[in-house]
């Protein structure tokens, strides 16, 4: 699933340098549930993938909720992210591949 959540962020990230989204917004661009959603950003916020930001506070008070935080792809680390993507995603076609022979 992270593999996931960086390719929704690296492709919305160069199409737009400032694209930034939330939890709840990559769980329903997803259809992850939220209880794995979480930890994998928190996974790749510590790894370096991504960097975080609270919502201001301004916003979320008048919409009565609490603040949001954002995330974004690390600009330092989107190569190193991009291809890291690249080399589950084909590990993850082998194994199906490996999966549908074998059945």
């Amino acid at each position: 699933m992270a593999i996931d959540i960086a390719d929704y962020a690296c492709e919305r990230h160069i199409a737009d340098e400032n694209f930034e989204f939330y939890g709840l917004e990559a769980v329903r661009a997803l259809d992850y549930g939220p209880g794995s959603v979480y930890p994998a950003l928190s996974r790749m916020e510590r790894a370096g993938w991504l960097l975080s930001r609270l919502e201001e506070e301004t916003q979320p008070r008048k919409e009565a909720r609490p603040p949001r935080v954002y995330y974004r792809i690390n600009p330092d680390n989107l190569v190193a992210v991009r291809q890291r993507v690249a080399e589950l995603d084909a590990a993850r076609q082998r194994q199906r591949h490996a999966t549908s022979v074998s059945i």
